[in-house]
């Protein structure tokens, strides 16, 4: 989906406005003591800006193409538990058959003990609410208690659709969903208003009480989201799962969705399933992020030569798999070059998680051993940080890039096989096989 408006609220300290992710639409304003670059609790974003006490976010959003089809979605953070209930802010819209003039956007303490919740409210001119909804309704699921719902950003989508799926033609539904890091599902209410939505206009976040709160990735999207059919609750996840960095995606699955966010092909060797789980995705290139997908699973990346794009290889996927051998007394080889280097030697290897722990594994006995000489080697330190989910996950990865790190076989750095040699053309079974070796193919030599 792409955004008619989109402001990521990512602005630095300095910003004196809001900037638009969309060429050709304004941006935001500021006014009061809204502190840019300071709210670092979304894992999926760049630090997002605190509101304090009469600091207000605003701004126009563009006419849409089809008026009455319209939704938006942003994150939101309250720090700590108000003392009474907040009006939040609004969505100006116009052009409403049934009076509607403003989607308000409140937060609800008082009403279910122990559990807070956020209510839109359609408004008219003069101030009266023709209907509401809000994210714990009865007959869906439960929000959860005061205990998760602070400090924790959560994803909202709001919206509606038109015509009505609950009542028919002459009449539009609102909805609002939520979820968050504490949940793995989406709450949605629906209510009827008759006539036509409207479009929005502008939008006013803030309120003039002292509790602090921050909201960022403020969209609207000129579509609907079926309320009957799921699509709200496939919005609401995939939302949320970017709210948190898509913490605990599966490698494989990440490259995917890196490479269908961006146009780009991407092929998976291996069940994109059967690979590691990634931490948060980094505020970084398509490139750098792959590769840091790539790293958690501890497979292979590369250029594809059968297609403009990128193929990847599971970890899984270069284990017990069967391939070609060549026979060095058959003449199969034109060259066989083996190196000595210690360039990739590590027998101490320390794997940190990006944001978390670390683990150390440390090869003691064997010939390339931390052993001194001429017991072993010494120490070959490798230190790195991984995009990792969880800390557990660093003693497992240091343990195989140790093994990497101290096999102790030839390390052949080239071969050279001339396909048009008799000992390989009279072998068509071999050049075929030689043929359609891909990065990570099994290739041995034997009899060297």
């Amino acid at each position: 989906l792409t955004p008619a408006c989109y402001i990521p609220m990512e602005d630095e300290s300095g910003a004196t406005s809001l900037a638009s992710a969309i060429p050709g639409v304004t941006g935001g304003g500021l006014s009061g003591g809204v502190i840019l670059a300071t709210n670092t609790d979304c894992a999926g974003s760049k630090p997002l800006p605190t509101l304090t006490q009469y600091s207000r976010i605003f701004g126009p959003i563009p006419p849409f193409s089809a008026p009455e089809t319209w939704f938006g979605q942003m994150t939101i953070k309250f720090d700590s538990k108000p003392s009474g209930d907040r009006v939040l802010g609004w969505i100006n819209l116009t052009g409403a058959g049934s009076g509607v003039t403003r989607l308000q956007f409140r937060l609800d303490i008082t009403s279910l003990a122990g559990s807070s919740r956020i209510w839109m409210d359609a408004i008219n001119s003069s101030g009266t609410v023709l209907a509401s909804v809000d994210t714990e309704p009865s007959g869906f699921f439960a929000f959860p208690t005061d205990a998760d719902f602070y400090s924790v950003y959560y994803s909202l989508i709001f919206g509606c659709q038109t015509p009505s799926s609950i009542s028919g033609a002459g009449n539009f539904d609102i909805y609002i969903s939520i979820d968050g890091i504490f949940r793995a599902i989406t709450s949605m209410a629906i209510d009827d208003v008759p006539g036509a939505m409207g479009t929005p206009i502008s939008y006013n976040f803030g309120h003039n009480s002292a509790e602090t709160w921050s909201i960022g990735h403020l969209g609207f999207f000129s579509t609907t989201l079926t309320a009957t059919s799921g699509s709200v609750f496939d919005q609401g996840t995939q939302h949320a799962a970017a709210v948190t960095g898509y913490a605990g995606e599966k490698a494989g699955n990440r490259l995917l969705r890196l490479g269908d966010e961006e146009n780009i092909a991407v092929h998976i060797i291996g069940d994109p399933d059967d690979t590691q789980p990634c931490g948060a995705q980094q505020v970084d290139t398509f490139l750098n992020n792959c590769f840091a997908a790539a790293g958690a699973d501890q497979g292979i990346l590369y250029g594809s030569r059968d297609f403009f794009g990128l193929e990847y290889r599971t970890n899984h996927s270069l284990l017990w798999q069967g391939g070609l051998d060549l026979d060095y007394s058959a003449q199969h080889l034109t060259r066989f070059a083996v190196t000595e280097t210690d360039r990739y030697r590590a027998n101490l290897v320390t794997a940190g998680r990006i944001g978390g722990s670390a683990g150390i594994v440390e090869v003691t006995e064997g010939r390339l051993s931390t052993a001194p000489p001429p017991s072993g080697i010494g120490e070959y330190e490798e230190a790195r940080q991984w995009n990792l989910f969880i800390d557990s996950q660093t003693i497992p990865l240091a343990g195989w890039r140790a093994l990497l790190g101290t096999w102790d076989e030839l390390k052949i750095k080239a071969l050279e096989v001339l396909g048009h040699r008799t000992e390989i053309a009279g072998t068509p079974a071999i050049l075929a096989q030689l043929m359609m070796l891909d990065p990570g193919d099994y290739l041995g030599v034997i009899n060297p």
